[in-house]
């Protein structure tokens, strides 16, 4: 019997991989992404100080003088960028590589694309949820979140079309690399209750409420 089968009152389930939503707010109009195949959750990595800052760690690579987990899109990143996988689809309310193709054409022909707030400014949010049964019998698949990633300020770092080959007939990926200033996570239990926790930078209308 594994550990998760059964307790006095409950299963108990290990989180799943296959049980995930993401959204993509302005390359897919905030739309729940059914066709991505897998996405990285953030990574946390510190890294030890020198000098007269010996003994100390600092998040990421920021710079001296720098908040911590601060970066410039091109520059040395706070945290490991993530990939996400795609199905490639076409259908006419998603067209995923037509929307991903204008996405990096309008990006790559604006002159002054540059910074965070530029590079950030057509991606819009990047929301990942992992999910769980939960106890609701109201719901027919009972799934819930039971955490929500939010990227703060990301951009697109590389995209991916896709190979072909005669030889292969599984189906077509793409793939985004995205790099990000900070992220906020939220760990909610099946009862509700809620833990929230913000790493690196974030925007400032979010530092004022």
């Amino acid at each position: 019997m594994t550990f998760w089968t059964a307790t006095e009152d409950q299963a108990l389930q290990p989180k799943r991989k296959d049980l995930f939503l993401v959204q993509l707010g302005g390359i897919f109009d905030n739309q729940d992404v059914w066709w991505a195949k897998s996405i990285n959750k953030p990574n946390i990595s510190y890294q030890a100080n020198a000098g007269p800052q010996a003994g100390t760690y600092y998040m990421g690579a920021g710079q001296s003088g720098q908040k911590v987990g601060y970066i410039n899109p091109g520059g040395l990143n706070a945290f490991d960028p993530i990939t996400m996988n795609l199905v490639d689809i076409d259908t006419e309310t998603n067209p995923v590589s037509r929307k991903l193709m204008e996405y990096m054409f309008r990006s790559g022909k604006s002159q002054d694309y540059y910074g965070i707030e530029n590079a950030t400014r057509d991606i819009g949010n990047v929301f990942i949820e992992q999910l769980a049964h939960g106890r609701d019998q109201s719901r027919p698949s009972r799934l819930q979140a039971v955490e929500r990633w939010r990227l703060y300020q990301p951009y697109v770092i590389t995209a991916n079309f896709g190979d072909l080959s005669y030889a292969d007939d599984n189906l077509i990926d793409l793939s985004l690399t995205i790099g990000y200033t900070g992220f906020k996570v939220e760990f909610i239990s099946l009862s509700g209750e809620t833990s929230a926790y913000t790493f690196g930078e974030q925007p400032i209308e979010e530092e004022q409420t």
